[in-house]
C-alpha cells in the first residue's frame, strides 16, 4: 500500500467495534426519541424544561467532578502491558471516583434544597434524594463504560445502551403516562434504566481489582487526566451555557423548545460517543506502538467517512426540518425547526473537531485539547452574549456552529506538530459538496419534496466522483 493511503489498519475490526457500540447508540437515539415524543404530548413545556435543566446538572456533576479519571482510565488501561498494571489502574480509578462522588453527595445534601428552585423544581427531600441517586448511577455507569471501552468489550457497551433505552421508554410509559407522575416520573424512568445498565456492565465481566491503592499509579493517571478534565469543564460550560442563558432570560418553557431542537443533533452525539469508545483505544494502542503512519491513516479515514455521514444528516434536516419537528414532537414545536437545522450543522463541525481533539489526547498530548477548548469557549461565550438576547435559540445555535468551525484548523496544526499527516481535504471536500447540494435544495424548495429528495440523493455520487469518499474506505487491503 502506498503512503498516500497509509499502512494497513484493521478497519473491519474497528468498524465492528463501532457497530457493537453503535447498536446501543442507535437504541438510545431511537427509543430516547420515542420517550421524548411521548413526553411532549403529556407534559407541559415548563415541566419538560425543568427536567432538561436537571439533566444538565446531573451530567455536569457526573463528568465535571470526575477530575479526568474516566479519560485517564481509558488511556492507561488500554496501554497497560501486564495484568498487575491493569488491576492497579482500575482500582485507582474506582477509589478516586468513589471519593469525589462522596463529596458531591454531601454538597447536594446541603445545597440541594436551595439549588432545585433555580431549575424550576420543588425542593422536597424526596426530589433531592432522586437527584443524588441519578448522579450516583450516572457517574458509576460512566466509569464502567470507560473500563469496558479500554478493555475492548464493545459488545457490553452496546447491550447496556439497549437495556438502558428500552427501560427508560418503559419507565416513561408506566410512570409518566399511566401513573401521571410528570416530573417525578421522568426521574423514576431515568433511575430505573441507569440501575439496570449499571448492574449489567458491572456483572457482565470480572473486574480485575487490586487489594491496595497504588498512589503512584493514581498520580500518573491524574497528571494525564487533569488537563482533559479542564478540557471537559470548558466544553461543558461553553456548550451548556446556551441552555442556562435561555432558561435565565426566557424561562423553562423556552428551554424546552430549544432542547427539543437539539434532541436529534444530540442523537448524533450519541453515535459519536459510540465511535469514540472504539476510536480512542485504537489510536492509543497504535500510538503506544509508535506507529505514526497507522494513527494518521485511522484519523484520515475516520474524518472522511464521518464527515460524509454528518453532512448527509445535515442535508436531510435542511430539506425536512418542519416536517420532522411536527411529526416527532407535535406542531407546537415547529418553531424549533430553524434552530434544529443550525444545530445539526454545529454538531457536525463539533464532531469533526472532537475527532481531531480526541486523537491528540489518545496519543498522550493531553495538554493541547484544553488550550483549543479555551479558545472555543471564549469565542462561544462571546457569541452567546451577542446572539442569544436578540435571537434566542437561533442565535445560540449559530454561535455553536461558528465557534466549532473556528477551532478545527487549530487541532490540525497541533497534530501536524506531532508528525502526523492529517489532510484537511478529508473533511473540507464533503463539507463543501454538502454546502453546494444544500443551496440546490433551498433553490428547489418550492417545487415539492420530490425535488429536494433528488438533490439529496445526488450527494453520494457527487462525493464519490469528486473524491469526498473513496470506495476503498472499508476494505482491509
Amino acid at each position: 500500500m502506498t503512503h498516500r493511503h497509509g499502512p494497513k489498519v484493521a478497519l473491519p475490526h474497528f468498524l465492528r467495534g463501532i457497530l457493537a457500540t453503535g447498536a446501543g447508540g442507535a437504541s438510545v437515539l431511537v427509543l430516547g426519541m420515542a420517550a421524548i415524543m411521548l413526553s411532549t404530548r403529556v407534559i407541559s413545556a415548563e415541566t419538560l424544561g425543568a427536567f432538561f435543566l436537571a439533566q444538565v446538572l446531573v451530567t455536569f456533576l457526573a463528568e465535571g467532578t470526575s477530575i479526568g479519571i474516566y479519560s485517564a482510565l481509558e488511556q492507561a488501561y488500554s496501554g497497560a502491558k501486564t495484568e498487575d498494571a491493569r488491576r492497579g489502574i482500575l482500582s485507582a480509578a474506582m477509589i478516586c471516583r468513589a471519593s469525589t462522588a462522596l463529596i458531591v453527595i454531601l454538597v447536594l445534601v446541603m445545597l440541594g434544597p436551595s439549588l432545585l428552585p433555580w431549575l424550576g423544581i420543588m425542593p422536597t427531600p424526596w426530589m433531592v434524594a432522586l437527584l443524588i441517586s441519578w448522579f450516583l448511577l450516572d457517574s458509576q455507569l460512566r466509569l464502567m463504560y470507560s473500563f469496558h471501552q479500554a478493555s475492548f468489550h464493545f459488545g457490553v457497551i452496546g447491550i447496556a445502551g439497549i437495556l438502558s433505552s428500552v427501560l427508560n421508554l418503559i419507565g416513561i410509559i408506566v410512570f409518566v403516562i399511566a401513573l401521571k407522575q410528570d416530573l417525578w416520573g421522568l426521574f423514576y424512568a431515568k433511575i430505573l434504566s441507569n440501575s439496570v445498565a449499571l448492574a449489567y456492565t458491572t456483572l457482565s465481566r470480572p473486574l480485575p481489582l487490586s487489594r491496595h491503592l497504588d498512589l503512584r499509579i493514581l498520580r500518573r493517571m491524574l497528571k494525564y487526566g487533569w488537563p482533559l478534565y479542564l478540557n471537559y469543564f470548558l466544553s461543558f460550560v461553553s456548550l451548556r451555557a446556551d441552555t442556562l442563558l435561555i432558561g435565565w432570560l426566557l424561562g423553562t418553557g423556552a428551554v424546552a423548545f430549544y432542547e427539543i431542537a437539539r434532541r436529534i443533533p444530540e442523537g448524533l452525539g450519541q453515535f459519536f460517543s459510540s465511535f469514540r469508545q472504539v476510536y480512542f483505544p485504537y489510536i492509543a494502542r497504535a500510538s503506544a506502538s509508535n506507529d505514526a503512519a497507522e494513527v494518521s491513516t485511522l484519523i484520515d479515514r475516520s474524518l472522511r467517512i464521518g464527515s460524509f455521514f454528518l453532512f448527509s444528516a445535515c442535508l436531510i434536516a435542511l430539506g425536512f426540518d418542519r416536517e420532522i419537528m411536527a411529526l416527532l414532537f407535535g406542531e407546537q414545536y415547529m418553531v424549533s425547526a430553524l434552530p434544529f437545522v443550525i444545530l445539526m450543522v454545529a454538531r457536525a463541525f463539533l464532531m469533526i473537531e472532537s475527532t481531531l481533539g480526541y486523537a491528540l489526547a489518545a496519543i498522550g498530548d493531553s495538554t493541547k485539547p484544553p488550550i483549543i477548548n479555551a479558545v472555543r469557549s471564549v469565542l462561544l461565550l462571546l457569541a452567546y452574549i451577542l446572539l442569544i438576547p436578540p435571537y434566542g435559540g437561533v442565535g445560540a445555535a449559530t454561535a455553536a456552529a461558528l465557534a466549532a468551525l473556528a477551532v478545527i484548523p487549530v487541532n490540525v496544526w497541533f497534530l501536524h506538530r506531532r508528525a502526523l499527516s492529517i489532510r484537511p481535504r478529508a473533511y473540507v471536500m464533503p463539507g463543501t459538496l454538502a454546502l453546494l447540494v444544500g443551496l440546490m435544495v433551498l433553490t428547489v424548495a418550492g417545487w415539492g419534496n420530490w425535488a429536494e429528495i433528488v438533490m439529496m440523493v445526488l450527494y453520494l455520487p457527487v462525493c464519490l466522483a469528486a473524491g469526498g469518499m473513496r470506495q476503498d474506505e472499508v476494505r482491509d487491503d
